[in-house]
């Protein structure tokens, strides 16, 4: 069932956060964000935004975390240092300076070094990771191709 925790409806639009129980899986929560729609209108988008900086500081990232009790993020947006604003995949930690140190980029992808490489073989589609920092792919029929080296 699912029940709303929290219902903001204004002239604009609604934002509706609800919890439901996920057979086997605890509690799944759900945040939408919909706008009064009319006929060929796009739908809205959600916004998630780190904190302004303050004087020299940085800007507030996003993190979406695998569960509450660590820092394992599987997507998060930082500001590193001044202007370099990295996008990170799959770390199991937060992004640092020694990973992304000064002048490797701003507006990048970094892609965190796998935990454990794939050995099986996805049915409906590839499987993109980096292994040692080198970039790969493993296709359906368990071809591996390096698309970068280290």
């Amino acid at each position: 069932m699912n029940v709303p925790l929290i219902d903001f409806n204004g002239s604009i639009g609604n934002i509706t956060i609800q919890q439901s129980p996920q057979s086997g899986h605890g509690v799944s929560t759900t945040i939408a964000a919909q706008g009064t729609l009319t006929s060929g209108n796009n739908g809205g988008r959600m916004q998630v935004q780190g904190g302004a900086k303050s004087g020299t500081g940085l800007k507030g990232g996003v993190a979406l975390q695998f569960n509450a009790t660590n820092t394992e993020n599987g997507v998060e947006l930082v500001e590193l240092i001044s202007g370099q604003r990295v996008v990170a995949l799959a770390r199991l930690a937060d992004l640092s300076t020694t990973q992304m140190p000064t002048n490797t980029g701003d507006g990048v992808v970094y892609i965190g070094n796998t935990a454990t490489a794939p050995t099986a073989n996805s049915v409906s589609g590839g499987i993109l990771y980096c292994e040692a920092g080198a970039l790969k792919y493993r296709g359906t029929s368990g071809t591996v191709t390096t698309l970068g080296a280290a």
